[in-house]
C-alpha cells in the first residue's frame, strides 16, 4: 500500500531515475535480497525434523499464493461503498480517536500548514492507500492494519505542533513545552485500565495445564484458531 506513494516521491524529485539503467539494477538487487529471507521457508519445508508447518509450498506457484494471502481474498474488499462510508470509515474514526484524542487537533493543523508540498502528498497518500485496504478487509484483528497510518498521524501531529510554536510568543514557549511533557502522562492514566492485561491469564492458564496433563510427544488437536496460537 506505500508503493504509489513512492514511486510519487521518486517521480516528484527525480523522475529520470525511471530511466536510469543501473539505479534500477541496484534496486532490483535489494529488492531480490529482501525476497532471499523466504527460502527460509521452502527449507523447512524440505527438513524432515520440522516438526509443524503452517504452509507448504511445494513450488512457486503455490509460494505466491500463500504470500499473496489468496486464502484471504473471501475477505478482502467485500464491503459495498454504503458499508464502507456507514460502518467501516466510522470504526476508523473512532480507533483514530482513541489513539490521538485531542491530538487531532493540531494532526489537521500540521496537514494544512505543512510546508513542504511533496511530503505532504507523499504522506497524505501513504494514510490513503493504507486506510483504503484497511477498511476493506473483513478480519476480527484489523484495528493492526492502521498502525502505518497512525505513523503518518504522529507525524501531522509534530507538524502541526511545530506550526503552533512558531505563532507563539517567546514568553508561552516555556509553559507549551510543559505541557508537551505532561501528554504522554495523561494518555498513560486514560488507557492503562484498558492497555493492562496483568490478570488476563485464564486463558495462558487453561493452556498451561492442558500441557502438563500431556506425556511426551503427544498430538494435541485444537480446538479452534485462539487456542492453536496458545499452543504454538
Amino acid at each position: 500500500t506505500l508503493l504509489p506513494a513512492i514511486v510519487y516521491l521518486i517521480w516528484a524529485t527525480d523522475r529520470r531515475v525511471f530511466l536510469d539503467r543501473r539505479k534500477i539494477l541496484w534496486v532490483g538487487g535489494f529488492v531480490l535480497l529482501s525476497l532471499l529471507q523466504y527460502t527460509y521457508i521452502f527449507w523447512r519445508v524440505r527438513d524432515p525434523s520440522t516438526s509443524y508447518l503452517e504452509m507448504r509450498p511445494a513450488n512457486l506457484q503455490e509460494f505466491a499464493w500463500y504470500m499473496t494471502g489468496a486464502r484471504f481474498q473471501a475477505r478482502m474488499f467485500v464491503f459495498s461503498p454504503a458499508q464502507v462510508l456507514t460502518q467501516r470509515v466510522p470504526m476508523f474514526l473512532d480507533l483514530l480517536w482513541k489513539q490521538f484524542l485531542l491530538l487531532l487537533l493540531p494532526a489537521i493543523y500540521g496537514l494544512v500548514h505543512f510546508r513542504n508540498r511533496t511530503l505532504n502528498i507523499f504522506l497524505f497518500l501513504c494514510f490513503l492507500a493504507n486506510v483504503f485496504y484497511a477498511i476493506n478487509y473483513n478480519i476480527d484483528d484489523i484495528f493492526v492494519y492502521f498502525i502505518p497510518s497512525y505513523l503518518v498521524v504522529a507525524i501531522y501531529t509534530g507538524k502541526g505542533l511545530e506550526a503552533i510554536k512558531r505563532r507563539l510568543p517567546r514568553k508561552a514557549l516555556a509553559p507549551a513545552s510543559l505541557m508537551l511533557a505532561v501528554i504522554p502522562l495523561i494518555f498513560l492514566v486514560l488507557n492503562f485500565n484498558t492497555v493492562n492485561q496483568r490478570n488476563n491469564t485464564a486463558d495462558g492458564e487453561r493452556a498451561r495445564s492442558i500441557l502438563e496433563t500431556l506425556e511426551r510427544d503427544a498430538v494435541i488437536i485444537s480446538p479452534n484458531y485462539h487456542y492453536s496460537e496458545y499452543f504454538w
